[in-house]
C-alpha cells in the first residue's frame, strides 16, 4: 500500500519507481509463505484441496473485478490510478483473515 502510494506521488524519478518495483515483489514473495502456511491452519485437511481450489476462482473473479476499475481509473492519470490501487490495498489490509467471535454471557 505505501509502494503504491510512493509510485503515485514520486512517479518521475526513476530510482525511486525501481525500488517500489521491487519492494512490491519482496512483498509478494513474503506474503505467500505465510498466506500458505495460514490456509493450511485455517483450513481442515479433508477439504482442503476444493477449498483452495474455490478460494482461487473467487480470487480470479476478484481479480476482474478490482483490474478493471484501475484500468478504467487509468484515463484519469498514473497518479490516480496508483492512488486506487493504494485504496483497494488498504481495503484488502482491513479485511479479517478470521471471523471475530463475540462471546455473550448469558446470565
Amino acid at each position: 500500500m505505501f509502494s503504491l502510494l510512493l509510485a503515485a506521488f514520486f512517479r518521475e524519478t526513476l530510482w525511486i519507481l525501481f525500488v517500489i518495483m521491487i519492494l512490491i515483489r519482496f512483498v509478494g514473495v513474503v506474503r505467500y509463505p505465510v498466506y500458505a502456511q495460514l490456509a493450511n491452519d485455517i483450513i481442515p485437511s479433508n477439504v482442503r484441496a476444493t477449498t483452495i481450489s474455490l478460494l482461487s476462482i473467487i480470487d480470479s473473479i476478484c481479480d476482474l473485478v478490482v483490474f478493471s476499475s484501475i484500468a478504467g481509473i487509468a484515463a484519469f492519470g498514473f497518479e490516480t490510478m496508483f492512488l486506487a490501487a493504494a485504496a483497494f490495498a488498504f481495503i484488502g489490509n482491513l479485511l479479517p483473515i478470521r471471523p471475530v467471535m463475540i462471546w455473550k454471557n448469558d446470565p
